[in-house]
């Protein structure tokens, strides 16, 4: 029964340790990049296709325009002050990869609200390409950070 006690105790401390970890705006900024990410390179294999669907292009890149929203909001927030200076290094970094993955969308959409897409989809795959590498790079920063 103690054996049973103590192996739930050490559960409910591992859960808790678990959700406190899980709750850091790392956490979510790496989870947000993870997902632009993905989107990204959804939409640079769409774009391979001769035959795309313009509908689910505007999806995704919608999503990634809420997440970067999201990113550069949790990354303004971020409290610097209480860092050691390699932190503070690491976040002001993150900063910067932020406003790239800006920049990029920013691009991609004037690209895709031009018109026709068939005369700048290489130019959209390269910028969907841009944006996955950066959101992966912003990924690796933010979790050296937990």
């Amino acid at each position: 029964m103690t054996l049973l006690k103590t192996l739930m105790a050490g559960a409910f401390a591992i859960t808790i340790a678990a959700a406190n970890n899980t709750a850091t705006p790392f956490n979510e900024i790496a989870s947000r990049a993870t997902q632009i990410e993905k989107d990204a390179n959804w939409m640079k294999q769409h774009l391979k296709a001769k035959q795309y669907d313009r509908q689910q292009l505007d999806e995704h890149a919608s999503a990634v325009e809420q997440n970067i929203g999201r990113l550069r909001e949790l990354v303004a927030s971020l409290d610097t002050a209480s860092l050691a200076p390699q932190e503070q290094q690491k976040v002001e970094l993150m900063k910067t990869k932020v406003e790239l993955l800006s920049i990029f969308h920013s691009k991609k959409k004037e690209l895709l609200n031009q018109g026709d897409l068939s005369k700048n989809r290489s130019w959209l795959r390269a910028h969907a390409d841009g944006i996955a590498k950066r959101a992966g790079m912003l990924h690796k920063t933010a979790s050296q950070m937990n």
